[in-house]
Formats: structure tokens, C-alpha cells, sequence
């Protein structure tokens, strides 16, 4: 009984490759379109003295002027990070009104251990952390550059938020 319901799943699957066209089977004859989620800039910091990945993503509507409630400045921002699992969070908030329009702002973190943590001053943190201390620096690039950076660029709310996990 068993293989023979192993075989009529092997001719089922064997039909259905069959009944889609070549063309289609065919990677090189399909058309590919690229999925894009927002905009990404290089940026040159001068508090930090080096660039980072800087991705914003815009809310259904943006063009048409729509309101913005606020923006979510999110660490860990990188397009390898969690830029593009927050930009899909805040457009299924928007599809189903859970939430206020917003623009979310992906910032990107390199050394995370130093950008997000203040200047040890427990024996065993210095020691256990040796590049910690950028806490302050960060969140003055963040203030003084990315977000008059974005203010410049964008409409944006009354309201913004820095959204982080763990460390941040």
C-alpha cells in the first residue's frame, strides 16, 4: 500500500513538472525584476570618522503626502542586520492599520561592543570588553548627523523612537 502511494506521488509530481511550460522551467528565459524595500546611502560620519549603511524605508503612500506619524531610528540597522525584517514589520503595521504611519531609518552597527556600550570602569568589564566606550559617540552621530540627515530628506513626524535589541 505504501509504495503504491509512493509511486502515484512520484507521477503526480512527474505530471506537474511536465504541465509547466519550458520557458518556465528554463531559469535563463524568465524575467527577473528586483524587490526593492527602500533606499540605502553610504554616509561619512564625522563624529565617528568612518561611513555607514544608512537604509530608509517608506511607508505606501509616502509620495502621495501622506501624514507620518514619527520615525523609528532602528540600531543594528544594516541591510545584514535587521533592516529588512523591521521595514517588513512596520509595512504589515501599515497594510492593516495596527499602528501609525512611520518611516523606519536602518542604522548600521560595525563593532557593536564598542558603538553600543559606555566606558567601563568595573576591572573585569575593561578587561572583558576591550573595545567598549562608543556609546556616547553613537548616539551623537545618531543626533547630530543621521537624524537632521533624514529631517533634510524626508517628512517626517513630531515623533521618533531608537529601537534596539540586546546590547542596544
Amino acid at each position: 500500500m505504501i509504495r503504491q502511494f509512493r509511486g502515484f506521488i512520484l507521477l503526480v509530481f512527474s505530471f506537474a513538472f511536465w504541465a509547466v511550460p519550458a520557458s518556465a522551467r528554463d531559469n535563463d528565459a524568465l524575467e527577473i525584476t528586483p524587490i526593492t524595500i527602500g533606499e540605502s546611502y553610504i554616509f561619512p560620519s564625522s563624529v565617528l570618522g568612518d561611513e555607514r549603511e544608512i537604509n530608509v524605508w517608506l511607508p505606501e503612500g509616502y509620495d502621495e503626502g501622506r501624514e507620518i506619524a514619527g520615525v523609528v531610528y532602528l540600531l543594528d540597522g544594516g541591510l545584514k542586520q535587521d533592516f529588512e525584517h523591521i521595514a517588513g514589520l512596520a509595512q504589515l503595521g501599515a497594510l492593516s492599520w495596527t499602528y501609525e504611519t512611520l518611516l523606519v531609518v536602518g542604522i548600521e552597527t560595525k563593532d557593536r561592543q564598542h558603538e553600543l556600550t559606555p566606558v567601563p570602569t568595573d576591572p573585569r568589564f575593561v578587561t572583558g570588553f576591550p573595545t567598549a566606550g562608543g556609546a556616547a559617540d553613537f548616539r551623537r552621530f545618531i543626533l547630530d548627523e543621521v537624524k537632521p540627515f533624514i529631517e533634510a530628506r524626508y517628512r517626517t513626524g513630531e515623533r521618533d523612537i531608537l529601537m534596539g535589541e540586546s546590547l542596544g
